[in-house]
């Protein structure tokens, strides 16, 4: 819901929460930056650098677990580029009809449209980083 919601008004949930906030900070010690877990997908983010009206990009650290799925039906944001840097594991990635399957030290870089599908297919899970930038 919350999802077609940012692509009806052309934001990212991140930064629509983020909008309040006046000043990006300059240091993110590890204590501030927010961690959430969805136990029913396996899905875990943690917000190392979290958007700010000041700056375009984020970057975020997340770990699926093993088997753990992902999909979306349509992005936040149309053009939304994102950078995919596997850390650890498997991850096999979708964006709209074209599949990808990478590994430690892959990095995949795409502007979002369509259905995406993130998917952990490994016993290992999969550790990425993920830079968002706005178009």
């Amino acid at each position: 819901m919350l999802n077609r919601l940012c692509h009806l008004y052309g934001f990212t949930l991140s930064r629509l929460l983020s909008e309040v906030e006046q000043d990006g900070m300059q240091l993110l010690g590890t204590d501030s930056q927010s961690v959430w877990y969805d136990a029913q997908s396996g899905y875990r983010r943690r917000s190392v650098s979290p958007p700010a009206q000041a700056f375009q990009a984020e970057l975020v650290e997340a770990r699926q677990d093993a088997g753990a799925r992902i999909d979306y039906d349509l992005p936040p944001l149309a053009g939304l580029e994102q950078h995919i840097w596997m850390l650890g594991g498997v991850l096999e990635f979708t964006l709209d009809n074209r599949h990808w399957r990478l590994e430690q030290g892959d990095c995949l870089r795409f502007h979002l449209s369509g259905r995406s599908s993130f998917h952990a297919p490994e016993a290992t899970g999969a550790h990425y980083a993920l830079v968002v930038a706005r178009p």
